[in-house]
């Protein structure tokens, strides 16, 4: 307990006291009472100066208290001694040292101490004072003393006892704040592997989507390099491509956009090149391994602090690889995120190149099927090229999407498939057809569907051959439907086929010129043909007039 609190108890016991005796004037000499206060004050703040740590070990407790016990008896005796008419009553004031030992001390033995000094100097005052009834006085004087000291140890036992409560509640609650920041550490780290978790899955579902997307080769490059470069914040972001080990196609991000550049083939000892390409090894490596690796960084000469290295793999093996340097915060953990990005990265370009071949091949397919018709009517040669290509302009400047573009331009090349069945005398017929000869023309759109039907990828062009002669006003071929009942492409290629008839020479007639076949076109506007169609085609000869004479594509 420390000496300013317990002068909160030993000064008020000592002021009562004092004003007790000065109430029954058996104090002479107030001011050596005050005196002995000033005293007692003084030192009580000044016994943390005392050298407790000498008497610590001393069998009978002599301890900075325990002197201060004695020196506030000692004082109080010479200030009895030294006053006028003492009483024994003076003796309570032994109460007070006592008190503020009391408080001071922390084991019960002590107050046996205390109790046998101021028993000592009680004694010892009431003998100098002899009073009348000496024994009798002391007696009382004793008890009331022993039941002070009791009542003190009694509230002294109270308060260790709290002390010792609040001490082991003290404990507990350090023990639990202990495991609660233990808790809280292990539960940062978990919310920190969570939240890296859920970025790199929401990394892997935004990458997932941007797979998925049916565009070109290098639509799709542009949309992985971008996602790799916002990602993981690196400043530099490839993609690196093995072309027939004749070299390197290598595609970088450089501001918002794809640079393409090709490389020679490294040296077969490159230390990248076999690691990447050849042991098909995945690589993190920092500013100081690559430090030792310099020299055999093939595709860049800039400053590299920090690397990935992944490579792709195809039903070939490793084809290419994914490389991101300077990235913002790197790790050993950001290259398993990769390694399960390249996955379906390669996965994705395999997919997309496969399936840009089987285009190629049915394309040449279509080709091959569009020349067959051209080996029988040699004034229809470069025709379905025409037509298609001027089909693709206007259906673009239409609105037309990728996949209705796409149909567009398989059933451009294949709307005339169907003359294939019909005689080449009727196709080369100088002059005019006679009604029989002109109904088998009319057939050629009936015979041209049955020939691609049984072709799966080419079933959604049916339309455009089967009614690329069907009219605005149902007075078409073969079904007689309107046409504004047919897909708009299919009015697109009707319109393009017609304009690239007129502008051709035929058996039966030369090319017309141009400004004759824009109004032939206008004057049918609305019963032949879409006059939106018709429009948009005229708006695109008077801008570029010199598409005229059509040439071959």
């Amino acid at each position: 307990m420390s000496s300013d609190r317990s002068l909160y108890f030993t000064l008020p016991l000592f002021l009562v006291v004092y004003l007790l005796a000065a109430h029954l004037n058996i104090i002479r000499f107030n001011l050596l009472i005050l005196i002995f206060l000033v005293f007692y004050i003084i030192f009580s703040c000044q016994q943390k100066l005392l050298p407790s740590s000498i008497l610590q070990n001393n069998s009978f407790y002599l301890q900075p208290e325990f002197l201060h016990l004695v020196f506030g008896c000692t004082l109080l005796f010479l200030i009895i001694k030294t006053s006028n008419e003492p009483s024994h009553y003076l003796t309570l004031f032994y109460l007070v040292p006592l008190t503020r030992y009391s408080f001071y001390t922390e084991k019960n033995k002590k107050n046996l101490w205390s109790f046998v000094i101021i028993s000592l100097f009680v004694t010892g005052t009431i003998l100098y004072i002899n009073p009348e009834n000496l024994f009798f006085i002391l007696l009382i004087d004793l008890s009331i003393i022993l039941g002070f000291s009791l009542l003190i140890n009694h509230e002294q036992t109270h308060l260790n006892k709290n002390r010792q409560e609040i001490i082991k509640s003290q404990a507990k609650l350090s023990c639990a704040y202990d495991q609660l920041q233990t808790n809280t550490q292990k539960l940062e780290v978990v919310t920190e592997k969570l939240d890296r978790t859920t970025t790199s899955l929401f990394a892997l579902n935004n990458l997932t989507q941007i797979l998925g997307a049916n565009i070109p080769l290098e639509s799709l490059f542009a949309r992985i390099l971008s996602f790799l470069y916002n990602t993981f914040h690196s400043q530099k972001t490839w993609l690196l491509f093995n072309a027939d080990n004749i070299g390197f196609q290598l595609y970088s991000w450089e501001d918002e956009k794809v640079v393409w550049k090709w490389l020679e083939f490294p040296h077969r000892k490159n230390w990248f090149f076999l690691s990447l390409f050849e042991a098909a090894h995945s690589l993190f490596l920092t500013e100081s391994q690559l430090r030792e690796f310099k020299g055999h960084i093939f595709w860049t000469e800039e400053n590299i602090r920090n690397l990935y290295a992944i490579p792709l793999f195809g039903n070939n093996g490793v084809f290419g690889a994914v490389l991101l340097a300077n990235v913002k915060e790197s790790s050993p953990e950001v290259l398993d995120i990769l390694q399960s990005m390249a996955c379906q990265i390669g996965i994705s370009i395999e997919r997309i190149r496969t399936y840009a071949e089987l285009e190629s091949n049915y394309l040449a397919t279509i080709k091959a099927l569009a020349t067959s018709i051209e080996a029988k009517d040699r004034y229809t040669r470069g025709h379905s090229e025409r037509v298609t290509h001027l089909a693709l302009i206007i259906g673009e400047l239409m609105g037309l999407n990728n996949q209705e573009l796409k149909i567009l331009k398989y059933g451009g090349i294949l709307h005339d498939i169907g003359k294939i069945g019909v005689p080449e005398h009727i196709l080369n017929k100088p002059q005019t057809l006679t009604t029989d000869e002109f109904t088998k023309i009319k057939n050629h759109p009936i015979i041209g569907e049955e020939i691609i039907s049984s072709i799966v990828f080419l079933k959604t062009s049916t339309p455009y051959i089967r009614s690329h002669h069907e009219r605005l006003d149902g007075q078409g071929y073969p079904d007689q439907i309107k046409a504004n009942q047919l897909p708009l492409g299919v009015r697109i290629l009707s319109v393009c086929d017609a304009f690239d008839a007129m502008s051709s020479d035929r058996p039966y007639r030369k090319a017309l010129s141009l400004e004759k076949c824009k109004l032939e076109l206008q004057l049918n506007a609305n019963t032949q043909f879409d006059a939106g169609v018709i429009n948009t085609l005229l708006k695109f000869l008077n801008k570029y007039p010199d598409f005229y004479p059509q040439k071959k594509i």
